[in-house]
């Protein structure tokens, strides 16, 4: 639920910008919504737990996006699904 966690941040806050970042989480890739509020990034799901993961940049959505950010989170979680190695696939289960 980050993804319409951000997007309501961002409508409050009158941002024009959201990020769709990833981090790493016990070897597994975890899709994750953060704002960009006055040119910073603000985790506003975690909060200080933000501080244990690296982010990594995917897309910055702007704001006529917002109101389609459920697809861009579900098209690149199959896109992530897809490109995994197919022993992978077979052996693990991957949590977003």
């Amino acid at each position: 639920m980050c993804h319409m966690n951000a997007v309501h941040d961002a409508i409050n806050n009158k941002d024009t910008t959201i990020a769709m970042c990833v981090y790493i989480e016990d070897g597994f890739p975890i899709i994750h919504f953060i704002n960009i509020h006055e040119g910073k990034y603000i985790d506003n799901t975690l909060g200080n737990w933000s501080s244990r993961s690296d982010y990594y940049l995917v897309k910055i959505i702007k704001e006529d996006e917002f109101w389609n950010v459920q697809s861009i989170f579900n098209s690149y979680r199959l896109e992530i699904e897809e490109n995994r190695p197919l022993w992978f696939r077979l052996f693990f289960t991957l949590r977003f």
